[in-house]
This record gives structure tokens, sequence and C-alpha cells, in this order.
């Protein structure tokens, strides 16, 4: 019973199963020593110190303590030169060699040479590559889109990343050209498909194609509760409409705000004058302005002469 025992515990199977297109496929071990059965008939003669499946049809194998890549028959599709072999995607290999990686193909033609120290999914599509700290992209086919000249690099919006360099970002799109030249402070989010960009402390928008839709002038843009944006430069207010024209920053403040009739009240150099989300612009003339009566009118006083304005900036007897 006992030489049973032994004989039992000498032939013993470590047996792993991978299910694969091609039918039942076994990672099998004798002997310190592993194999694969393929619908369980021996395809690989136990002789590897260690196998492991990647995907499909393929495995990494372990020979005098390299790996390297087998199909289910054995036959040798990357040799065992290798530190680490894991997947990478379809029929490509993330390969190591001590501390840097690169590519291979089920050819076992190089994708990307063994020289970088990170490869990592950016989206769906784009793979950041880490060279000497510095970052490029790379399609998920292989292809080189930037070199790595970036300190950082992040999805932005559908086809852009923000990429950075000594302090400064840019935007680049998925091809790896520069919609946006790197010399930006700061890019941050504006409403939907819009983005502020800051340049030597002054702030502008662009829309999601990297496009520049108000210069880089304000020492503010911002949100208001007036249906514009508002935007300041040297302490004057100004506003940008809806179709991104810029009222020009030259009001000392609001006096008032009439969203029935979308009018802003401003007064300039202690005159008044107001503006209104449809685009007009009546300028700071008068010495004391109303605020808007039910019928769109308001009373104005005009070089010591009383009158009335509409909201649409037609001056009207009394």
């Amino acid at each position: 019973m006992k030489c049973f025992f032994s004989l039992f515990v000498f032939l013993f199977v470590y047996v792993v199963s991978v299910f694969s297109q091609g039918g039942h496929v076994e990672i099998f071990e004798e002997k310190n020593r592993f194999g694969l059965k393929h619908n369980n008939k021996v395809t690989v003669k136990p002789k590897y110190e260690d196998i492991n499946h990647i995907f499909t049809r393929y495995f990494s194998a372990t020979q005098q303590g390299k790996e390297g890549v087998i199909d289910i028959n054995g036959r040798e599709i990357v040799p065992f030169e290798y530190d680490k072999i894991s997947s990478f995607r379809d029929d490509m290999f993330l390969v190591n060699k001590g501390n840097k990686l690169g590519l291979v193909d089920n050819l076992n033609t190089t994708v990307l040479t063994v020289n970088f120290e990170r490869i990592e999914p950016l989206d769906d599509f784009l793979y950041t590559i880490t060279q000497n700290s510095k970052i490029g992209i790379m399609s998920k086919f292989g292809s080189m889109k930037q070199y790595p000249v970036f300190d950082s690099i992040e999805p932005f919006s559908d086809h852009l990343y923000m990429v950075s360099s000594d302090g400064k970002y840019g935007l680049m799109d998925n091809s790896g050209e520069m919609a946006l030249d790197i010399g930006f402070g700061r890019i941050t989010p504006f409403r939907s498909s819009y983005y502020k960009v800051e340049k030597n402390n002054k702030w502008g928008i662009i829309d999601n194609t990297g496009k520049l839709l108000v210069d880089y002038l304000y020492d503010s843009i911002e949100e208001s509760d007036y249906g514009l944006i508002k935007i300041e430069k040297a302490n004057k207010i100004g506003f940008i409409t809806n179709s991104f024209e810029v009222i020009p920053p030259v009001y000392d403040k609001v006096m008032f705000y009439q969203p029935n009739l979308g009018v802003i009240a401003l007064k300039q150099n202690n005159k008044c004058g107001f503006i209104t989300k449809s685009g007009v612009i009546v300028p700071p003339i008068y010495d004391n302005l109303s605020r808007f009566a039910s019928d769109g009118k308001a009373m104005v006083e005009k070089n010591g002469r009383l009158m009335k304005v509409d909201h649409k900036g037609r001056e009207l007897g009394l």
C-alpha cells in the first residue's frame, strides 16, 4: 500500500483546464515539468518549467528560466529569451527584459523594441509608452503616434488628450498632432464641449477641437447669474454672449438684472446703460436708469431730461 501511494505521488498529474475555440486544452504537470493536452491528447510533452495560458491558443512557457510563447501544438511562436511574457491585445504579446518592456506579435515580429519602462492603456484606441520618464502614445495596433517627449498625457475629450511638459499644457489629437501647442498654465472644463485656457495669467476659451474662440486676454472668465459669461480685466466687467461675441470689459458694476427681459443694467463712470442677452448694447449715456416695467420700458434721465427707453434701446417720450 505504501509503495502504491509513492507511485501515485510520483505519477501525480497537475491539470489546469483551458477551453479554447479548438476544444479543451489542459496544462498538466509531471515530475515538476509542464505540458499540454488538447482534447485529452498530449500535444506538448511535459518539458517546460512552467506554462501559463495567455489568450486564445497561445501559452507562455518557461525554459531554463526564460519565457517564450508556444501554441497548443507546441510550436514555438516567440523564442525563449524574455524574463516575462503576458497578453497585450489580439495577437500581440507584452515582453519584459529586466526592467524594460516591448511588444512582439504572433509572427515574432518586433512591434515595439524592448526599451520602455511602461506600456499602459490610455483609452480604447491608444496606449501610453514611457521611456526615460517621458511619455508618448502608440495605437493599439502598435504604430507610434507620438514619441515619448511629454511629462503627462491624459484623456481630455473624445479625440483630444491633454499633454504637459515643464509645467505647461497643450492638446494633442489621436493621430499625435498638436491641436493646441504646449504653453498654457491651465486647461479646465467650461460648459459642455468648451474649455477655459490660461496663458501668462490670462484666460480664454477653446472648443473641444482646440479652436480658440475667445483670446486669452482676461483676468477671469466665469459663469454668471445673468445668462451670459462674465469676464473681468483690470477690475472692469464685460460679458461673452452664448455665440462667443465679446462685450468688452469696460463697466464698473452691475446695477441690476431682470431675467424676464434678459436685461443687465450696468454702470460706467457714474453713467448708466444696459445690455441684453439678445445682443442689444445701450452705451452708458444716462445719468439715472430705473428698472423696466411690465411693458418693457424704463425711466431714464439724460442731461437733466426725463424720458423712457424700451428694452431694445429705443428712446421714447414720456
